[in-house]
């Protein structure tokens, strides 16, 4: 339980974190989407879009507007992946405004951001290719929205006449008892639909590729049974202009394979 003058930071967008509300003595600071349903956090976020680097020192990210109490300020964060992950920056703003930091100052700090490795990275792979690194960890939730952010950043960089190829790199997931099969089966149907060419690293990711082969050419499905196996043969495929996206658990390694075929 908060003291009364602690700080409840609480997720307007989830309704079992906001019911809290109601049970704390602390200070509350919501954040959410501005177009949620609800629509109203304390702060917000709209516009959310991808933008593609122009220079050496820009890969490209995510842009929005963040606001709070009718004040909005843009904001650019080189990098970033995942539009799932601006709810860390939300929540970011909301502890900065509670110790009197303005939108502007924490709009500059968001364009200065070390992003955690492995997490959702966007980073450059070789051939002048563009690399998705999220190969921290997998559950089924994440596979999703890792291949919707594929989709979303390959249609941003087509809009500015950027030709490439989606591929997608999937790596088993793990601790899933009785939805193994299920949960793997599922990803490779949504893998089909944002990806023109899907690799597969491991036994139940096999399930991904099986599932994908109904949907898309076989021709352009390819499974191995490890991270070492597969890298040299992603690294072959890849061409310029191609969006990588690379996933999977911790204990198929998939890190390998974005070594094989990035700079970092």
């Amino acid at each position: 339980q908060l003291p009364a003058n602690g700080l409840a930071v609480l997720n307007y967008d989830d309704q079992t974190v906001l019911d809290m509300k109601e049970r704390s003595k602390a200070k509350v600071i919501t954040f959410g989407f501005a177009n949620s349903p609800a629509g109203g956090a304390d702060v917000r976020v709209s516009d959310v879009a991808y933008f593609v680097g122009d220079n050496s020192d820009e890969i490209g990210g995510l842009s929005f507007k963040l606001g709070h109490i009718g004040s909005f300020v843009p904001v650019r964060v080189n990098g970033l992946a995942g539009m799932h992950q601006i709810y860390g920056l939300m929540a970011a703003t909301a502890v900065g405004l509670h110790f009197n930091m303005n939108l502007i100052e924490i709009s500059g700090a968001f364009e200065r951001i070390e992003l955690p490795r492995h997490r959702m990275n966007l980073i450059r792979g070789v051939k002048n290719t563009t690399v998705i690194d999220d190969t921290y960890n997998a559950s089924p939730l994440s596979k999703h929205a890792a291949l919707d952010a594929l989709r979303d950043f390959a249609k941003a960089r087509e809009s500015l006449g950027i030709k490439g190829r989606r591929i997608a790199v999937l790596g088993n997931m793990r601790e899933l008892g009785k939805y193994e099969v299920e949960a793997h089966r599922a990803v490779g149907n949504l893998a089909a639909e944002r990806c023109d060419i899907l690799v597969t690293v491991g036994a139940a990711a096999k399930l991904m590729a099986d599932s994908a082969a109904n949907q898309m050419p076989k021709e352009n499905i390819m499974s191995f049974s490890t991270s070492e196996e597969a890298a040299p043969k992603v690294q072959e495929i890849i061409r310029e202009g191609d969006a990588v996206l690379v996933k999977g658990s911790r204990s198929v390694q998939m890190e390998k394979i974005v070594e094989e075929i990035s700079f970092r």
